[in-house]
């Protein structure tokens, strides 16, 4: 009897061990937002020079890395520039050039604390680089080409002197420059359905090799290369699956 107990003993040993299995790893709940894996929208900018609208596009190429496409419509002003209101309209003493541009830019987001905050914030970090085509065009009608307003000449069979354009009087008078920009911004998308939202802030910086003059030779001698200007934006877009 003692004998059929201990071999009745080892055999249960030995089917015990024979099923044993080590613990399997628990596996962390999935970021809902990694089911989304491209979006675009809508973005409207404000800097220093006042309001820019555009669009993006992104896909996402790594769970915290994420390949974007960018673009906007904004105009380019000087900093020392100012707007007097009156009967005869808006005047900008000393000003020389309108200057809209639009940047198209390449570039990535790497998000920020994945797997630390919940998946309805996600903060990143960004940057873009790209061509950017610029159109300026005149804010008055030079006619003795000497880049400064001269209210008291005959211009043009015009007694009263060279007369200002507004901003879309000036367009067809306008030429194309391409330089090139970029962006670095910081931010946070919001939202974790189809819709979402995001908020950004950041730097841009547009460089024309050639140079752009926006100001009369008095107040600026050379011509400007660089523009560059903090900038906030929101973005409004869908994401898909």
């Amino acid at each position: 009897m003692l004998g059929l107990m201990l071999l009745a003993l080892c055999a249960h040993a030995q089917d015990s061990t024979s099923v044993w299995q080590p613990p399997a790893l628990v596996a962390l709940p999935p970021d809902s937002v990694d089911t989304f894996v491209a979006g675009w929208g809508g973005r409207v900018r404000v800097s220093e020079s006042g309001f820019g609208l555009g669009a993006y596009a992104w896909r996402r190429v790594a769970p915290d890395w994420t390949a974007v496409a960018v673009f906007h419509l904004s105009n380019v002003t000087d900093e020392r520039e100012s707007k007097f209101f009156g009967l005869g309209g808006v005047t900008i003493p000393e000003k020389l050039s309108y200057l809209l541009v639009l940047p198209m830019q390449l570039g990535a987001q790497r998000r920020l604390f994945r797997r630390d905050i919940a998946s309805n914030f996600r903060p990143f970090v960004g940057a873009t680089v790209g061509p950017t085509l610029a159109w300026r065009s005149p804010y008055f009608d030079d006619c003795n080409g000497d880049n400064r307003i001269t209210p008291n000449m005959e211009c043009d069979g015009r007694p009263e002197g060279e007369r200002t354009f507004s901003a879309l009087e000036s367009i067809p008078r306008g030429r194309l420059i391409v330089g090139l920009g970029g962006e670095l911004s910081l931010g946070a998308d919001f939202g974790t359905d189809a819709r979402t939202q995001g908020v950004r802030i950041g730097v841009s910086v547009d460089y024309f090799p050639n140079g752009i003059r926006l100001l009369e030779a008095d107040v600026r001698l050379d011509a400007e290369q660089t523009f560059a200007s903090p900038f906030i934006s929101l973005t409004f877009g869908k994401q898909t699956r």
